[in-house]
């Protein structure tokens, strides 16, 4: 008996030492096979031109155009939230991304082709704790807007809003005012002059009744400049009636010296009216996600995931009123559009205005708004 279970012992050593000479030659074969003609004509063929027009097409693939969409952002757009042409040249415009990517913008054409982009962070170890842009960080940027002179801000301004508040939660919601320039002839700047923190009234946490009632929900995602005044509209988790605020900026003490920054006071957003967007058979469809004034044409688009809504603006600065002109269906034939994100007005003529929208899914699509007839044109 003993003797037996010596031989098992002894056959289980010596098969586990032959089972690792296998293994140990084995490696050397494949060692040998990644030297080998075989592997050498493999990696020939990944670096080949049929391996190379095979990854075009899917890349090709991944970049189709969607039914109706007239162009694709590049990848580095992956989540497109904000739109707003450029002071300097109008044939071209900014956008950003949504929540918790790098603090940067991007300057695209019409065509949504990248021209530049720009990168609005700066290293904190290099800068003091009071310099501007090192305080600069995309919690959940929604909006941006331009203007070509504000009285408050100066000329050739960009505002971008970091006001998304899905879970209304947040506390520290602002807009950042950047100047625009060039550094050459082709090259973009965007300086960092301004920053408004903001607060809702009445209230430091979110009402039980947000989710029902324009005046209580606290997420915005649309942004808009008329007249040197600066609105926020509201976005409600059900569809409705929004409210607009507008941004009391006489009452900050922003200072800037030598790129340095007092701290403003918070500013309590001022409630001025409500506007009259009606819910669709969907409770989630016609809620806002951006807006853009045209100021020749004194027509503002708001746009929900559904629909654009054009109203006509006059009344004061500080007071304007609404009054609703046109709708358009974002799904008209043969457009296909999901998540749009961010509008802006692009060419008009006397008879007629072009929009343009984005969504998180890279896609631009354009919109043409006959101004007679006060409806939209689809081809």
């Amino acid at each position: 008996m003993i003797n037996s279970k010596k031989s098992l012992f002894t056959w289980l050593i010596t098969s586990f030492i032959g089972l690792s000479f296998m293994t140990l030659n084995a490696c050397d074969e494949s060692k040998e096979f990644n030297e080998s003609k075989e592997f050498n004509e493999s990696k020939e063929f990944n670096e080949s031109k049929e391996f190379n027009e095979l990854k075009q097409k899917q890349d090709l693939q991944q970049n189709r155009l969607k039914p109706g969409a007239i162009a694709r952002l590049p990848k580095v757009i992956d989540e497109a939230s904000g739109l707003c042409p450029s002071n300097i040249n109008p044939d071209l415009s900014w956008t950003h991304n949504d929540s918790l990517d790098q603090a940067r913008m991007f300057l695209i054409n019409q065509k949504g082709a990248l021209k530049q982009e720009h990168l609005l962070e700066d290293n904190p170890k290099q800068q003091s704790k009071t310099h501007l842009s090192s305080r600069v960080r995309n919690v959940d940027w929604e909006a941006c807007t331009s203007s070509s002179y504000d009285q408050i801000d100066g000329s050739d301004v960009i505002y971008v809003a970091d006001t998304g508040n899905n879970f209304q939660w947040r506390q520290d919601q602002k807009i950042y005012v950047w100047h625009e320039s060039l550094k050459d002839r082709n090259q973009h700047q965007l300086k960092l002059i301004n920053r408004y923190q903001l607060r809702f009234p009445n209230s430091k946490r979110p009402p039980l009744d947000y989710w029902s009632k324009p005046g209580r929900c606290r997420d915005i995602e649309a942004m808009f400049w008329r007249q040197h005044e600066l609105f926020l509209i509201s976005k409600c988790i059900i569809s409705g009636p929004v409210m607009l605020w507008r941004v009391p900026r006489e009452n900050s003490l922003v200072k800037q010296t030598h790129h340095t920054l007092i701290a403003p006071p918070i500013l309590t957003l001022e409630p001025i009216t409500e506007l009259p967007i009606q819910a669709s058979q969907h409770p989630l469809l016609e809620r806002v996600t951006d807006a853009s004034f045209n100021s020749e044409l004194g027509l503002l688009a708001v746009l929900t995931y559904q629909s654009i809504w054009v109203y006509q603006v006059s009344g004061t600065a500080k007071i304007p009123k609404f009054k609703s002109v046109a709708k358009c269906n974002l799904n008209q034939v043969p457009r296909l559009v999901r998540q749009a994100e961010a509008i802006s007005w692009m060419k008009t003529s006397v008879n007629k205005a072009e929009l343009t929208v984005l969504t998180e899914s890279r896609d631009v699509y354009s919109y043409v708004l006959d101004l007679h007839q006060k409806g939209c044109v689809y081809d």
